[in-house]
């Protein structure tokens, strides 16, 4: 019964899970594009700065997560001054350390981003310059421009120094902000009303970027 149901917005039976992925990917890319495509159109009238350079910040609360004490992990990336995609989610491993848990975080903010550029350079938007992404955590900077382990971060697993690549292959670079102006610290954990009040305006787009 189910393998011949019919979902109306995707158009094919779900019985060849193949084109199921591949037509829903399509689809989700045809969405985005052209929201983006608003988005930047629509910034145009307002005068706003650097309408098609994409802007990432990320966080990461460590351990606060009472059960297994994993972390929480934070983005937001920023275009024509305000926020087309974010994420708050608790991380699937347990972080040893503030680093280990920035580094995750970083890791997911950065796949985002990545993917964020591809849209915008099939609309026509290249980014020239490398993406920026603001972190408030000095050490797991380090890590990715140093592009080596540390004694202390070699238990972390491979799959989160991608960044390393990354950041070689010029596709984004790692920038410290401090936490108490970083917008997306509110997606991480609860604040009280005056870093609330703060960080709300940019990620309701209201006040642009804060590193502009």
């Amino acid at each position: 019964m189910c393998a011949s149901t019919t979902i109306a917005s995707l158009k094919f039976p779900l019985q060849d899970p193949l084109q199921a992925v591949a037509t829903s990917s399509n689809n989700h890319t045809t969405i985005i594009s052209s929201k983006l495509k608003c988005f930047i159109k629509q910034a145009g009238l307002f005068n706003v700065n650097h309408p098609t350079q994409l802007i990432t910040h990320v966080d990461a609360a460590h351990a606060n997560e009472l059960r297994q004490r994993c972390s929480t992990t934070g983005h937001g990336c920023f275009l024509a001054g305000g926020v087309v995609a974010y994420r708050s989610r608790t991380q699937s491993v347990c972080a040893q350390s503030s680093t280990e848990a920035e580094l995750i975080a970083a890791n997911a903010a950065a796949k985002v981003t990545k993917y964020l550029c591809f849209i915008l350079h099939e609309l026509g938007y290249t980014q020239t310059e490398p993406t920026p992404i603001y972190e408030d955590n000095d050490s797991a900077i380090k890590i990715v421009k140093h592009s080596q382990p540390t004694d202390r971060s070699r238990h972390v697993k491979i799959r989160y120094f991608a960044l390393q690549h990354w950041r070689l292959m010029k596709d984004i670079i790692l920038i410290h902000l401090p936490g108490f102006v970083n917008p997306v610290d509110m997606l991480t954990k609860a604040l009280g009303w005056v870093l609330h009040h703060r960080h709300a305006p940019y990620l309701m787009g209201h006040c642009g970027n804060p590193c502009w």
